[in-house]
This record gives C-alpha cells, structure tokens and sequence, in this order.
C-alpha cells in the first residue's frame, strides 16, 4: 500500500515518467498482492500520460492476455484503442494505425456494451472513419486535378462502399459525377447525381 501510494503521488504531482516506474516496482516485487493488476493499469496509464505510447500498448496487451475477465480489462481495452486514436494525426502516412484503433475501440464495444467508455468508443469509430475518408476523397479529388479519372473514380467508389455515413459522402457523389462526366458515362454521372440530390437535398454539393 506503502509503494502504491507513494507512486499514486508521484502520479498527481505530474511525475508520470517516475511514477511509471514506481507501479511497476510493486507489480514485480509483489505479483501476487491486490494490487498487483491495479499497479499494472496504472503503469499503462502513466507511460501514455508520458506519451510512451509504444510502451503502453506492449504492457496492456500482456495484461489483457494475462486477465481478460479483470476488474480493469474493460479500462485496459478502451485504453488500448486510445493510445491508436491519439495517433490519427500520423492516418496519412500510416492509416492502418487508424484502423487498428477502430478495431480496438469494436471489440470494447463488442465485449463490454453497458461500459462507461462504450458511447465514446462509437463516437471516436464514426470521427476516426471520418478521418479515413476524408483521406481517401483528398487522393481522389488529386487524381482528378491530375486528370486521371478512372484512378480518381476507384476512390471514391471506394469511400461510398466503405464508408456509407461518413460526412464526405455528399462531396465524394458530387466527385464521382464530375469523374464521369469526364470519361463521358453520361449515365452513370446522373445516378451518382441522382443519389446526392436524393439523399442530401439540402447539401451544399447538391446545389
């Protein structure tokens, strides 16, 4: 109890860097106590107060196998999934990052659907999708100005097929149409316009 508070401290005070190293202490030196697991959650969460992020994932996903049914798994996976999310700054040059924490944030809601963390959890899904998408249309919008519309074309057929209630959808149509048009599918351009007008009749890309 000694130690743990003496790392919860450390904690508080901002000292995350040493606290980290404190929690760990007590979860080696007694790995059998009641506060073993609490210890180790809190080292997880000190490395990611300390932007160890590499860190953190490797300690979570051995608790996480080591106590799957752990009075804390639930914090340690929505943890998990966030020590992704903080990285979807990086999504352009690495999106499998953001996928990951989208998987990570489904299996919390999958296995823990009352939790505290779950209605954050889809929150971030849906702004993370967002993000992805967004990423996909600025290729797609790149290739049109670089008069490539079939490659432009996969793109945002792609975002329509995987990422229906996303918030570019009413552009990436409007998109679609103009890449259509271009390669003369007359046709195919008025039922990607058909599809704007219907569904966003209030959009700014359907006027």
């Amino acid at each position: 109890i000694e130690l743990y508070n003496n790392a919860l401290s450390l904690s508080l005070d901002g000292n995350h860097e040493k606290a980290a190293i404190e929690f760990d202490k007590l979860n080696l030196n007694y790995p059998y106590s009641k506060l073993s697991s609490k210890a180790q959650i809190m080292t997880a969460y000190s490395l990611y107060e300390n932007n160890e992020i590499k860190k953190t994932i490797i300690n979570l996903q051995s608790f996480l196998e080591m106590n799957p049914s752990d009075e804390f798994s639930e914090y340690a996976q929505y943890l998990l999934a966030m020590c992704y999310y903080i990285q979807i700054g990086l999504q352009e040059r690495d999106p499998n990052v953001s996928k990951k924490g989208i998987n990570y944030f489904k299996i919390l809601i999958s296995k823990y659907p009352k939790s505290v963390y779950a209605n954050d959890a889809k929150l971030k899904i849906q702004y993370i999708k967002n993000t992805l998408a967004s990423n996909e249309l600025s290729i797609g919008v790149f290739y049109l100005r670089k008069n490539s519309p079939l490659a432009a074309i996969k793109r945002f057929k792609f975002i329509i097929e995987n990422y229906k209630n996303t918030n570019v959808i009413p552009e990436t149509l409007y998109r679609l149409c103009e890449a259509l048009l271009m390669i003369s599918l007359e046709e195919e351009a008025k039922q990607s316009k058909a599809l704007l007008t219907y569904n966003f009749p209030q959009n700014t890309w359907s006027e």
